[in-house]
């Protein structure tokens, strides 16, 4: 019997987290805020990301279609502004050095951003990249200051394939865009359906997929999966709770959609230690003739603290485990969770989730995902500790989108189908869905106190808006 993967047939993307992003329109070039009246400033670094949007392995081609950035021409990528980043790129001063902690002053990086506001100029780099962190590992509420500060890992920066990364271990570099849109969700932190981003196939697509399946076995080859293809038809990609046009948004998209990819062999897996969900399932004997399979990325820290007084949190880990559960369509065409993984499905998503920090430095839009969780933690904890008040730290501009939002990019609508097959031992699978769950909440609930964390703070060596040093008791 012949077993169907189609990749994009439901790709559901559910990111469904307790708090929403103010949406707002496209306001064009950067302006300052100095005087009323006048638009968002509009935070940018369009280099990084190439005169077509390309981010995290995908791209928006002019109809809003998704495809793959891999099938594009290398004419998309702006090489020579590329090479003059590369080149001016040098700089004098310690935020080039690699750092296990560094620690940035929200306070302090606020008055800079509105400095350069004021003086009608762009941000530099080390504002736009966060002075190089990687992750944050460490929040603090520090009264005594009127301050919030962010801690965690950082090294020098450097483009690298049109991505942004260290440039001695290439781990993806946290965006400033990326915080911004984090921030200024968190206002409506418990109302609303949350952020979500779903990648779904139409109700008709569905019931001529399932028609065609049920009625003929189509060939494997080319013609046959094309077929298939075409009777499913185009997926749509509808975003909410969340800046459509948004950086964050498209890694949400593009790490869904990779990781599908790999899964289904659509892509090859970049690692030696992960195989394809296709090729487990070759032999898979399913209880169900039309299978369907679901995968998605979820919050995970190895540890989550807070401090008595919640002025002070630290979280570690990778931040995300791949999660799974058995599906089926019905006669109906509708997809039915039994609420419970496979066994091959369950061991697809553990060998994803223990490749995963491996894998995000091969894939760089995985590694911005744990940032933009991170980011999304940072916000939420803010939020929920009512820290603007409390460290009299109200962050005026950064959690303003009327202020300041971050840059504008195509927004990618929706994506073609792709069938990939194999034979196996019995039925069909027709759809892998899933995607990114950020149910931040729960991160927080979870979180245990810890005593010691009481006596640290975070010590600033000056008037700069970032400095290295190690948490201080």
């Amino acid at each position: 019997m012949i077993l169907l993967r189609l990749v994009a047939a439901k790709l559901s993307i559910l990111a469904t987290c307790q708090f929403a992003i103010f949406l707002f329109a496209n306001v064009g070039h950067a302006q300052g805020v100095s005087s009323g009246g006048q638009r968002a400033f509009v935070t940018g670094f369009t280099p990084i990301i190439g005169s077509r949007g390309v981010v995290g392995g995908i791209d928006v081609d002019t109809d809003g279609v998704l495809i793959s950035a891999s099938e594009l021409s290398h004419k998309h990528l702006p090489k020579q502004a590329i090479a003059e980043r590369k080149r001016n790129g040098v700089h004098k001063g310690s935020i080039h050095e690699p750092s296990s902690m560094r620690f940035v002053s929200l306070a302090k990086l606020e008055a800079a951003i509105q400095k350069s506001i004021d003086a009608d100029s762009s941000l530099t780099d080390d504002i736009l990249f966060l002075a190089g962190l990687q992750r944050i590992r460490y929040v603090f509420a520090c009264p005594s200051v009127d301050d919030i500060v962010i801690a965690g890992p950082a090294e020098d920066w450097e483009l690298r394939d049109g991505q942004v990364v260290g440039i001695h271990n290439h781990k993806a570099t946290l965006h400033l865009d990326d915080l911004l849109d984090a921030l200024q969700s968190s206002a409506a932190a418990f109302h609303g359906k949350g952020i979500s981003c779903s990648i779904d196939p139409t109700e008709e697509g569905s019931k001529r997929l399932y028609r065609l399946l049920h009625r003929r076995n189509p060939q494997l080859d080319l013609a046959g999966r094309t077929l298939m293809e075409q009777t499913m038809g185009a997926q749509v990609i509808t975003l909410t709770g969340i800046r459509q046009s948004s950086h964050f948004a498209r890694v949400l998209v593009g790490s869904d959609y990779l990781m599908k990819r790999i899964a289904m062999g659509l892509d090859p897996s970049p690692l030696e230690n992960l195989s394809s969900y296709l090729s487990l399932m070759k032999h898979h004997r399913s209880e169900s003739h039309f299978l369907a399979p679901r995968f998605w990325l979820a919050p995970k820290y190895d540890t989550v603290e807070k401090s008595a007084d919640e002025l002070v949190w630290h979280f570690n880990g990778t931040g995300l485990k791949t999660m799974t559960e058995h599906g089926y369509l019905n006669q109906n065409a509708q997809l039915v969770n039994a609420g419970r993984p496979n066994v091959d499905g369950q061991k697809w998503a553990d060998d994803f989730t223990a490749a995963y920090e491996e894998l995000a430095v091969k894939q760089p839009v995985f590694g911005q995902l744990s940032g933009c969780v991170d980011l999304a933690v940072v916000a939420a904890i803010i939020c929920q500790s009512d820290l603007m008040l409390r460290a009299r730290c109200p962050l005026l501009l950064l959690s303003d989108p009327m202020k300041i939002h971050g840059q504008e990019y195509s927004v990618p609508t929706s994506v073609s189908s792709l069938a990939s097959v194999t034979r196996g031992r019995k039925g069909w699978v027709v759809s892998v869905s899933g995607g990114v769950d950020l149910d931040i909440q729960t991160v927080l609930e979870t979180a245990s106190t810890n005593q010691d964390l009481d006596k640290i703070a975070p010590i600033s060596n000056g008037e700069s808006w970032w400095w290295d040093s190690s948490p201080s008791n």
